[in-house]
């Protein structure tokens, strides 16, 4: 895939309501000029205003996040991966794109301080899932206790048999709810999840 390929199809195809694309690699880059994606991805959504969903991957920076801030009016769900530096993509995002619901992000450098700075806009949508994003079970748990009805899910894969306030987990997932999961952890608080390890074929808690 290249950006010249992205470009072509967006002036081509300019009432696209749903664009989704997968390549080989999670950091795959232009195929002729060893680019990023981010000048097609950014045609994208610069000539197909209608654009609800958005599925992308490949090799992208920040610079796709401001893209889709600044063009991403009608976007409704977004899957992205992104070598990201710090939130300040994310948070042109959360500011730029109205009528989002669900967000799933990965490859971003995503911890503490962000989760806190950004988290008044994560409440507003119905879906979040942040992976390999090092946010830590200490940060996780405070919020969980200010925000009972923002449910919070952490997962890692790294095979640890109990958790640790220090530690980063791998996945994050955030939801509101007005009910009370059944497997919830209630030793904590209400809305904090049970931490599992998402090595084996079940959640299994890891701790009790």
């Amino acid at each position: 895939m290249t950006n010249a390929a992205l470009v072509g199809l967006s002036k081509n195809c300019p009432d696209l309501l749903v664009f989704r694309l997968h390549t080989p690699g999670w950091r795959s880059r232009d195929y002729y000029t060893w680019d990023s994606m981010d000048e097609g991805f950014g045609a994208i959504l610069m000539n197909c205003k209608n654009l609800r969903r958005l599925h992308t991957s490949g090799l992208l920076t920040d610079q796709t996040l401001c893209y889709i801030g600044q063009y991403g009016k009608s976007l409704r769900t977004l899957s992205v991966g992104v070598a990201g530096k710090n939130e300040m993509g994310l948070n042109f995002v959360l500011n730029g794109c109205p009528k989002l619901l669900k967000l799933e992000i990965s490859d971003f450098q995503f911890g503490d301080s962000a989760l806190r700075s950004l988290l008044h806009h994560f409440y507003r949508l119905q879906f979040v899932k942040i992976s390999t994003c090092g946010v830590t079970h200490q940060c996780c748990e405070e919020i969980a206790r200010q925000l009972p009805q923002l449910v919070i899910e952490v997962a890692h894969m790294s095979g640890y048999d109990t958790p640790s306030d220090q530690r980063g987990y791998d996945t994050l997932f955030m939801y509101r709810s007005l009910d009370e999961a059944s497997s919830i952890w209630t030793k904590v608080c209400a809305n904090l999840l049970k931490l599992y390890d998402v090595t084996g074929k079940n959640r299994i808690p890891l701790f009790t």
